[in-house]
């Protein structure tokens, strides 16, 4: 019996970090509070007995892992500037990881070639299983009542759209090299799954994932047409690339035309409805639905009765948007080429009365739900609404430009920096000083990490920071690991359009990641590349 526990608690020593590390994957798709506990298992790790005399020593020689932790020490001097204490211990509490995941990660025993792409591989498998859980609920939207396609994963959508971006390429570079656990895996099979994870991202709608995606892409082809040995296989990457580019400019230009291309021929000013009442049109907005004048051929003293007729809610209340039904319902008449009158809304389906109703302004983004087109066509008709009358609100796209004007101006007039937990106050005045038209509800932070680490340690911080984090990836010899670059690529683009480091999940995906990647990647492997 001593000699069975012997042997159990000699497994733990050897394999306590593959175990954790195994559990760590498998929560990042699914629960931020998971992530928290298996960090603080990584963390905890250290003081096992069994690791904590072998570790001492090393902490104090190894550079990278001093280039990273200190990064954290940013976050501490920006406190002394703090004149919100609680706001301030929120930020320091958030971006613990900094010391928490890559010491955890870099000093305790090295994981085996085996046991790294075995983690590796159930990263990709839960993600991948994550992905078919959140297409059920999208499929099951109405029933699900769910507010937002995007609210279907468990955390954070955008974080999770980089999970996949990131899983995809791996899996395939993993096959590539014919690394264990992935040679086993067929080229069929693994094409198949590459394609799954490419539709859910499209399914998901996350602009920021999908703008990740491509520019990762560009990068793994050009290493794939340099490690190619076949003619065929380079030509066969130059036309990826060449396509990588051309589909997607395409694709915009066709949702675009079909947002601008007017249908409506200038009317005769007496025309009227079938009932004899006459028409109002506004000929100085050019808001436009699938190519229909919004404000041409209204008649309000049929279309409020008519619609009051038809549905439970009065059309001046509030919809789920945070825009009143009547604007819902013209935006989605135009869109189907209807008229604003009682023939408009008796043309109307019950499910096209239940999309007004949930908020949906045009028919396509109920019918087209599982197409990236509507996705695309809202982002044009904000920053439409946007140039032509300046107003952002509840607008994604619009907002983020405010985001950013705001950003820039305190980064302007606080070259230094603003410190750690002032940001809230800071916003309040530059959004005041910009002449912003976003209203106090939508008034945020800057959805760009760069410019919010620009905005709380100043550009020399930001600056910093980076090298910091460069030279710890160098001292490592990082850049020769073409994993490295792919996360890197992954987070680097998405960092334009969210603040990923900002973010629970996504700040413990980029440290764990990178730490593995540095510290457990198989080192033969480097080698060949």
């Amino acid at each position: 019996m001593k000699q069975g526990w012997v042997k159990v608690v000699s497994w733990i020593n050897e394999n306590l970090f593959f175990i954790i590390s195994a559990l760590f994957v498998l929560s990042i798709p699914y629960s931020e509070s998971f992530i928290s506990i298996t960090s603080g298992l990584i963390a905890l790790q250290l003081f096992y007995p069994y690791f904590f005399k072998n570790y001492a020593g090393r902490i104090l020689h190894d550079k990278t892992l001093w280039a990273f932790m200190s990064i954290y020490g940013f976050f501490l001097i920006g406190y002394i500037f703090c004149d919100h204490p609680a706001h301030g211990l929120y930020e320091l509490r958030k971006n613990m990881f900094w010391v928490i995941i890559p010491p955890g990660v870099a000093l305790t025993k090295k994981l085996t070639e085996k046991q790294f792409w075995i983690v590796i591989f159930l990263f990709i498998f839960a993600v991948s299983v994550g992905a078919v859980i959140a297409s059920v609920k999208i499929l099951l939207f109405d029933k699900l009542q769910l507010d937002d396609i995007r609210d279907a994963t468990y955390i954070s959508n955008i974080i999770y759209s980089l999970q996949v971006v990131f899983s995809f390429f791996i899996l395939l570079y993993a096959r590539i090299i014919k690394a264990p656990v992935f040679r086993k895996i067929k080229w069929p099979f693994i094409i198949v799954w590459c394609i799954w994870l490419f539709a859910f991202l499209n399914i998901q709608k996350s602009l920021t994932g999908l703008i990740s995606f491509v520019f990762t892409a560009f990068v793994f082809l050009v290493w794939f047409i340099k490690q190619s040995e076949k003619k065929s296989f380079r030509i066969t990457g130059v036309i990826f690339i060449v396509a990588l580019f051309i589909v997607p400019a395409g694709y915009i230009s066709y949702v675009a035309y079909n947002f601008y291309n007017v249908k409506n021929e200038m009317p005769p000013r007496d025309i009227e409805t079938k009932n004899g009442n006459p028409y109002r049109f506004d000929f100085d907005n050019k808001m436009t639905e699938n190519g229909h004048f919004v404000y041409w051929y209204l008649c309000d003293e049929e279309l409020e009765p008519a619609w009051n007729s038809v549905s439970d809610y009065d059309v001046h209340d509030m919809n789920k948007d945070g825009y009143t039904i009547y604007s819902t319902l013209i935006r989605y008449l135009s869109s189907k080429g209807l008229r604003k009158d009682s023939a408009g809304v008796a043309s109307l389906s019950k499910q096209d009365i239940e999309n007004i109703e949930n908020g949906f302004s045009n028919y396509i983004f109920y019918e087209k739900r599982f197409s990236l087109y509507p996705r695309v066509y809202e982002t044009i008709w904000e920053l439409d609404r946007y140039l032509k009358i300046n107003d952002p609100n509840n607008q994604s796209f619009s907002q983020r430009i405010e985001y950013n004007k705001a950003a820039l101006y305190i980064i302007k007039h606080n070259f230094w920096g603003i410190g750690t937990g002032n940001a809230k106050n800071y916003y309040n005045e530059a959004y005041q000083q910009i002449d912003s038209n976003l209203d106090e509800a939508f008034q945020f932070s800057a959805h760009n990490q760069y410019l919010t680490y620009m905005v709380r340690f100043g550009v020399p911080g930001f600056v910093l920071i980076l090298l910091l984090i460069l030279y710890g990836i160098h001292n490592k010899k990082g850049f020769n690991n073409f994993m490295v670059i792919i996360l890197l690529m992954v987070f680097g683009m998405a960092n334009f359009g969210e603040n990923t480091l900002e973010n629970h999940a996504g700040l413990s995906l980029f440290l764990f990641f990178l730490s593995l990647l540095l510290w457990h990647y198989p080192q033969k492997r480097i080698s060949n590349q």
